[in-house]
């Protein structure tokens, strides 16, 4: 007869606690990556609070997924030894203390264990419970990395390219902080975005706001040069809808505590988000683009290209799109259906199919 008393957890084998505790580590894998939120402090890259109990008025305080594992690496002894193995933390540790003794870069070193290597070099953030400190782990090369909109950012030239680099081991004082750079940089959109939008939409002036729409502004530059650019910047809009038109079936997923997010295209957005008041990135982006476009593809086009149409006899330049160059990140749930020619008239003016469930059938009640 199967027993049903409930054993405290504490109560378990050993071996059944391990299990629980390796089950609750995020997957590794190529398809796996975290949206990581982090504000931009003229010191770098600093986390927000983490208690998930405490929120703000703009929701949870801090959501990224670095905190799906932090419970692991804050519960227990036990629980920090399954993390610590599984993300091969103390190989990284002793790689970065072999690259600090040889005087070279952790960056250059690769991993000799049974890694992913997709996975790239890990980074550590801080963050604070009361008065205790833990240093979580994640991927600068694969996560994304993205800024809140309702935080205030100090002016871009006050901190400059450096504070959106982050370090494995930070230990200043032992000289022991290697930076590496972010190579994607996000910045959650909000209808805030859409204050001023118009062909009175100034790149120069957006610029000097010390908002977060101002510092993704101040990064637009690296990212639309002629060569390649340092690092992708994007923009994550959770509200967006947004249509699967790959031809491609696997999609790298994101995922923070509250959901999953995937690349979207911007063609691929409706300028609303269905409520009949809000816009998209996708509408953000394209009046921005509208009001800018000459001085955008003079900053694409580069140096001696500064005088009024210069661009035009430059063809590449000419046909520059900044949605070429800025990347999207939608909630992989708010995928919907376009419109066919059997609903239009009652759809098209929503701007997606509301007619049908998310296999492609017809609700009962379709005229």
């Amino acid at each position: 007869m199967v027993s049903s008393t409930f054993h405290p957890f504490p109560r378990l084998p050993l071996e059944l606690r391990q299990q629980i505790w390796e089950e609750a580590c995020l997957p590794l894998g190529p398809f796996q990556r975290g949206v990581q939120y982090l504000d931009i402090t003229v010191d770098g890259l600093v986390a927000p609070p983490c208690n998930l109990l405490e929120t703000s008025e703009h929701g949870s305080s801090n959501i990224s997924a670095y905190m799906i594992d932090g419970g692991l690496w804050m519960a227990c002894k036990e629980s920090r030894e399954i993390i610590i193995k599984h993300t091969h933390f103390e190989e990284w540790i002793q790689l970065q203390n072999q690259a600090i003794d040889e005087g070279h870069r952790l960056m250059s070193y690769e991993a000799d264990w049974d890694s992913d290597e997709s996975d790239g070099h890990p980074a550590t953030i801080a963050i604070k419970e009361g008065n205790q400190e833990w240093h979580v782990l994640l991927y600068p090369a694969k996560d994304i990395v993205c800024i809140r909109p309702h935080v205030e950012i100090p002016m871009h030239q006050e901190y400059g390219e450096t504070c959106i680099d982050i370090s494995f081991v930070q230990d200043p004082e032992n000289e022991l902080c290697q930076s590496m750079p972010v190579d994607n940089i996000a910045f959650e959109f909000d209808q805030s975005w859409m204050e001023g939008c118009g062909l009175e939409m100034s790149y120069y002036d957006m610029k000097n706001e010390q908002s977060a729409r101002g510092c993704w502004a101040s990064l637009i530059r690296e990212a639309i040069q002629r060569a390649a650019p340092r690092r992708s910047l994007w923009i994550v809009d959770k509200n967006a809808k947004w249509f699967n038109r790959s031809v491609t079936s696997e999609r790298i997923v994101y995922r923070d505590c509250e959901g999953e997010y995937v690349e979207g295209s911007w063609d691929d957005v409706p300028e609303s988000t269905g409520d009949g008041v809000s816009f998209s990135a996708s509408a953000f982006l394209g009046s921005f683009f509208c009001a800018n476009s000459m001085e955008l593809r003079e900053v694409f086009a580069g140096p001696g290209s500064y005088y009024p149409c210069a661009y035009e006899s430059d063809e590449e330049a000419h046909e520059f799109e900044l949605k070429d160059r800025i990347r999207l990140l939608v909630r992989r749930e708010n995928q919907v259906q376009e419109t066919t020619w059997r609903c239009r008239e009652k759809c098209e003016r929503i701007g997606w199919c509301i007619c049908q469930d998310d296999e492609g059938n017809w609700w009962d009640d379709e005229d």
